[in-house]
């Protein structure tokens, strides 16, 4: 039988600076003096299979042109990579880091991008890699961002992962 979300296998958690869901999910923040991630980490013994990543904020102002929500484009940007336990990076989803809204967009298909004052990016990573992300005991999905957030995006800013969480046995 394939498991599936209906067999209470769901998976909906934010990423977060502890990896676990306990740490902090709103990354509307000053990040700028140090870089600092915001993850998903699957505990030992535990398989999660991530089919979408959700990418959310609202700003009052709405987008600016070439820009990151109210702001302009941001100076550092966000990466997104597949970990291992060690924080060595096995897959980089983004080989130039995120610096405008219209850039989630460009990922390609399996990509949504929608805008207003507040933006919605969604990544299906079946649609776009014909796969999900599949993180083994100790990997991890990792959002890295070096920006100051709070002129960007004055209201919130998440990150939400769904998919599997089995055991891997």
């Amino acid at each position: 039988m394939i498991p599936s979300a209906l067999d209470g296998n769901a998976l909906i958690q934010y990423l977060d600076t502890a990896g676990d869901g306990s740490g902090t999910i709103n990354a509307n923040t000053d990040i700028s003096g140090a870089a600092d991630d915001y993850y998903i980490q699957a505990p030992v013994g535990r398989k999660y299979t991530i089919h979408r990543l959700s990418v959310v904020g609202a700003d009052a102002a709405g987008p600016t042109a070439g820009g990151y929500l109210g702001a302009a484009a941001l100076t550092n940007g966000i990466t997104l990579e597949k970990q291992s336990a060690a924080s060595a990076t096995l897959i980089d989803f983004t080989p130039a880091p995120i610096k405008t809204l219209v850039q989630w967009g460009l990922m390609g298909e399996g990509s949504d991008l929608q805008l207003g004052k507040e933006f919605r990016f969604r990544i299906n990573f079946v649609e776009l890699f014909g796969s999900p992300v599949v993180l083994y005991g100790g990997e991890k999905l990792v959002a890295t961002l070096h920006d100051d957030f709070t002129a960007q995006t004055d209201l919130f800013h998440y990150f939400l992962a769904t998919g599997l969480n089995q055991s891997d046995v």
